[in-house]
């Protein structure tokens, strides 16, 4: 049994800095983790619709079920759909609304032991709906989060990860201080823990290219955390004591011309349309972050997303994939066209963007590299 975040020591910011000598990264074998591939299987969506295909407007969010199906989040509705193994629509959870099992800003989803499905509408409420989409019961929580992956399940309760305090526009870009909640039935806040009063790095900027503070939970409440600009992710266990840290191999990736422009070209959109935060907005770096994204697999595993190269102006990228213990399992290529939101039971699901800007669901099955044929 893991303990509860009840339990919890805070840790304090000295904990962050961890010496070579108090923590050494897991050595690989001597030829190194082997090549993983991904076999695409299943595309859901539509540009037109036709042929009962939907179309979908602006997608946040792709989490995997157990038998191979996908929990989807469409921001733009909002809407949350369950498809099935095959990509069949098999329900919609909730509604548009303010009422019981009803939304108006999906700002998290996840997956329960027991197969309900956890949905938080950040202004409101967690709600829990059964396997035929029906709400099975709503906690009435007022927490404001931050961030698309919020919830994690732990002890029969949820931990949130909020925002600590809200700080000027002139500082909006700077790295936030994070609160993690913990939140157990029936909804009431049982404790407020700070394992992370503040990230030591500033300039953490929320901008296309620009590195970003990457947070994730392990199943037992562990934290995988980390930033863009550093070459390190640090695994903190739920006592606060540091079990491992994931080295990035190698140097960022000099920011190539086609990104600068889009930068700009933001920007200048910014601006047209009297955006306040355009007078802060970043300059676009010099390099890319070293790595960009950040996934815990339902297995524990960790997945290390980076930039590795650039071909006719689109960036090439490569997962890298660790146990907790900061061992590195393997690694993949991941198509340009395609953000990697969820891996579940040996598929990886996320969200390719077409050519006039639709967006559609995939889902790829993993296969290892004693899997792969000579």
């Amino acid at each position: 049994m893991y303990s509860s975040p009840s339990q919890w020591p805070l840790v304090t910011g000295t904990l962050l800095i961890v010496s070579a000598a108090s923590c050494q990264p897991a050595q690989e074998s001597p030829d190194g983790p082997r090549q993983w591939a991904l076999i695409e299987e299943l595309s859901i969506g539509s540009l037109d619709g036709l042929n009962g295909e939907p179309t979908f407007g602006m997608l946040s969010e792709v989490v995997g079920t157990s038998d191979g199906g996908a929990i989807v989040v469409d921001v733009q509705v909002p809407a949350v759909f369950r498809f099935g193994a095959g990509g069949e629509l098999l329900h919609q959870l909730g509604r548009r609304g303010d009422g019981p099992g009803e939304y108006r800003d999906v700002s998290g989803v996840a997956v329960m032991g027991d197969g309900r499905v956890l949905v938080r509408d950040s202004r409101r409420a967690l709600m829990f709906f059964d396997a035929d989409g029906h709400l099975a019961s709503e906690w009435p929580v007022r927490v404001d989060l931050i961030g698309s992956d919020p919830v994690a399940v732990i002890d029969g309760g949820v931990l949130l990860r909020t925002i600590a305090r809200r700080s000027s526009l002139e500082a909006f870009w700077e790295a936030p201080t994070y609160d993690f909640v913990h939140v157990q039935y029936p909804g009431v806040v049982a404790d407020t823990l700070t394992p992370l009063p503040s990230y030591r790095h500033a300039g953490l900027y929320r901008a296309p290219f620009h590195p970003t503070y990457h947070l994730a939970w392990l199943s037992d409440g562990s934290l995988v955390h980390g930033a863009g600009s550093e070459y390190r992710i640090e695994i903190l266990g739920p006592s606060g004591d540091t079990l491992a840290y994931l080295e990035q191999p190698s140097e960022p990736l000099p920011l190539h011309e086609e990104a600068r422009l889009s930068i700009e070209e933001h920007l200048a959109w910014l601006e047209a349309r009297g955006n306040r935060s355009a007078p802060f907005y970043p300059e676009p770096p010099d390099f890319l972050p070293v790595f960009d994204r950040l996934i815990i697999s339902s297995t524990d595993e960790i997945w290390v997303q980076r930039a590795v190269g650039v071909n006719d102006g689109d960036l090439l990228y490569r997962m890298d994939i660790f146990d907790r213990t900061g061992a590195h399992l393997g690694w993949l290529s991941v198509p340009n066209d395609v953000e990697v939101h969820s891996i579940t039971g040996g598929w990886v699901w996320g969200i390719r963007r077409g050519e006039y800007e639709e967006e559609y669901v995939v889902r790829f099955r993993i296969e290892h590299a004693d899997q792969q044929s000579s």
